[in-house]
């Protein structure tokens, strides 16, 4: 994590840096920054104005003062067990695009999209002898 925060970046972030399922919290410059890795395997949650954010969608559920229903949001959810894009089932609940970070400033969260560079790599079949 040293290296990683020592490393740290915001004009140069890539997709293809980041490996596994992760979300980081960075303070760097006294600038806060919000990343999840690019497939989006660690999702982040927020309410619409972008002020809270958390990793559980029941916890940003039960602490949300009014909830309505996404009928989309709970059609994908019901017969595809997840939703798409930044849809839940509740209209005021969002999910973060995990190609994108964010920024936290005191006068609201700046999006800023990474640079998505995704590369696939073929290895050869391994040939048993």
């Amino acid at each position: 994590m040293d290296r990683f925060l020592k490393d740290f970046n915001p004009k140069n972030i890539s997709s293809e840096n980041f490996l596994g399922t992760f979300t980081l919290i960075i303070r760097k410059n006294n600038k806060l920054y919000i990343i999840s890795d690019p497939l989006g395997g660690a999702r982040i949650f927020h309410d619409n104005e972008q002020n809270i954010w958390c990793s559980s969608f029941l916890a940003l559920a039960e602490n949300s003062p009014k909830l309505t229903i996404d009928k989309q949001g709970v059609y994908e959810y019901c017969f595809q067990e997840t939703t798409y894009g930044s849809s839940t089932p509740f209209n005021e609940i969002k999910l973060a695009d995990s190609l994108s970070f964010f920024e936290v400033t005191k006068d609201g969260t700046i999006k800023h999209n990474k640079i998505s560079q995704f590369r696939l790599i073929f290895h050869p079949p391994l040939v048993r002898t």
